[in-house]
């Protein structure tokens, strides 16, 4: 098994993201990228197991979106499960 601290996500597309949420004048030194990189891996992995978790009590192996969502529940990041849920729900009209 892999360790958490041999897993990143591509930089640039943490580095394209962080950006979109700085105003144009905003500088991001290296370490600070590194930083949001490493940090995102991390809340990654975190939401993957609280998910997990939500899955499992439910005798499921597959992660929903609505165990997605229960992670971020989990986690204490209630403030963004409306906008989640009407995300999901925007998806799941387009898909049908």
């Amino acid at each position: 098994m892999v360790g958490i601290d041999e897993l990143d996500l591509p930089a640039a597309s943490i580095t394209k993201v962080a950006k979109k949420a700085l105003d144009n004048n905003a500088l991001f030194q290296k370490d600070a990228r590194m930083a949001v990189t490493k940090c995102t891996t991390v809340f990654i992995s975190f939401l993957t197991n609280y998910s997990n978790e939500s899955a499992r009590s439910r005798g499921k192996k597959t992660i929903t979106a609505d165990d997605v969502i229960k992670g971020i529940q989990e986690l204490g990041f209630d403030e963004f499960i409306p906008r989640m849920k009407d995300m999901v729900a925007g998806k799941r009209k387009k898909a049908t």
